[in-house]
């Protein structure tokens, strides 16, 4: 069980060290490591905006992961990540469906998309346990990435 909550100025180390670990670095699109500078001018652009920059947080209170969802015109882009002490643990699928349950609770129809590196598969197969379908495939930087999406529609 986890408890989601909306990050806070408190939460920009833990979200930087979090992005500079090497495991997620492997992962991402950019994969060079981010300076202190530049992370923090882009905290406070996530958190003052339309976009949703979550931390999950165990029974104990002790931070599990974040997952953010990017506003786009069409939908939001998904980006997620388990701390590494509790990867393994079924806390990536909890964390991407508890983080969209906050989402669609203030938002009722909405798109999601998620792009995963093909090589990260417990990523993949937390996408696909929640619905999500994949539709195409991109070449970024010599990577290839997964394109997922999921539509909420509340009538």
């Amino acid at each position: 069980m986890i408890q989601i909550r909306r990050a806070t100025e408190c939460d920009a180390k833990l979200i930087f060290n979090w992005a500079n670990d090497s495991s997620m670095r492997k992962f991402s699109i950019n994969s060079k490591k981010i300076e202190w500078c530049s992370h923090i001018n882009w905290f406070n652009d996530k958190i003052n905006s339309t976009s949703y920059l979550l931390i999950a947080e165990n029974i104990n209170g002790v931070p599990v992961g974040q997952i953010r969802f990017d506003h786009y015109e069409n939908y939001y882009l998904i980006d997620f990540y388990v701390s590494h002490d509790f990867r393994g643990k079924g806390y990536g699928k909890l964390l991407l469906n508890n983080g969209m349950n906050y989402v669609v609770s203030e938002i009722e129809n909405i798109a999601f998309k998620a792009m995963v590196n093909e090589k990260n598969t417990p990523s993949i197969k937390s996408f696909l346990a929640e619905g999500f379908n994949l539709r195409e495939r991109e070449l970024i930087k010599e990577q290839n990435f997964l394109c997922y999406y999921k539509e909420y529609k509340i009538k």
